[in-house]
């Protein structure tokens, strides 16, 4: 699974060594993949602001001098607060503005790595994926197009599509769908097991046989979720 994360701050020290220490970790499989982008002002970061991405916020950049801001238009996104301040008065000022973590600035590496994916755990637990015509509903293994009733999905469909709907738009192999989706070792899935997946899938999810699959299928390269 891709995680897309966000560093707004004064300067890219930081960023840097987040980069440099995520970008080793891409090429361990064990370990979530990383996209690091980097702000340093508040209205460029507002102009690139993206759903379902991890964000990791500067404490003076973005709420020093600010009393009654807070985190509301990026509810979908994990927000960790990263200061220098160690003061409890300021985490305390974070947490009740809706950040999820609160991060010295001289955190290890490895540390931001292991709350990122608590927090991603947290929020894949209690969070619904959802646009404009679909809500996922990963408590109740469900979802839900536009009006109809809820449908029923199990366990690997509901991986499968949340995997699918958190990179949309993208192309995503039948070799990655078996590892970052369902768990199989590099190499030892079958590629048949997706193209099951896939088929009872869309029976659940295309009831209108006069629109075209949300789940397109790009022969011997793999499936694309498309949104509405």
């Amino acid at each position: 699974m891709k995680i897309n994360l966000i560093i707004l701050d004064k300067n890219k020290n930081f960023f840097n060594r987040l980069n440099d220490y995520f970008f080793e970790l891409n090429n361990d499989k064990e370990f979530y993949k990383f996209e690091l982008l980097f702000f340093n002002n508040k209205s460029q970061f507002l102009d690139n602001y993206i759903k379902n991405t991890f964000l990791i916020i500067d404490f003076d950049l973005y709420l020093k001098g600010y009393e009654k801001i807070s985190f509301s238009p990026y509810k979908d996104n994990p927000i960790i607060i990263m200061s220098n301040s160690n003061l409890l008065e300021d985490k305390i000022k974070s947490f009740k503005m809706g950040s999820d973590d609160y991060l010295l600035r001289s955190v290890d590496e490895i540390e931001v790595y292991f709350r990122i994916i608590a927090i991603l755990k947290r929020y894949c637990n209690i969070k619904n994926n959802s646009d404009e015509n679909i809500v996922i509903n990963n408590n109740k293994s469900s979802v839900k197009i536009e009006n109809r009733e809820n449908i029923y999905l199990t366990d690997s469909e509901l991986k499968i599509l949340n995997y699918l709907f958190l990179n949309r738009n993208k192309l995503i192999s039948t070799d990655e769908l078996l590892e970052q989706a369902l768990g199989y070792p590099s190499g030892l899935g079958n590629p048949e097991i997706i193209r099951t997946h896939i088929k009872t899938l869309r029976a659940k999810i295309d009831l209108d046989k006069n629109k075209a699959s949300i789940i397109v299928n790009v022969h011997k390269r793999g499936y694309i979720y498309e949104s509405f």
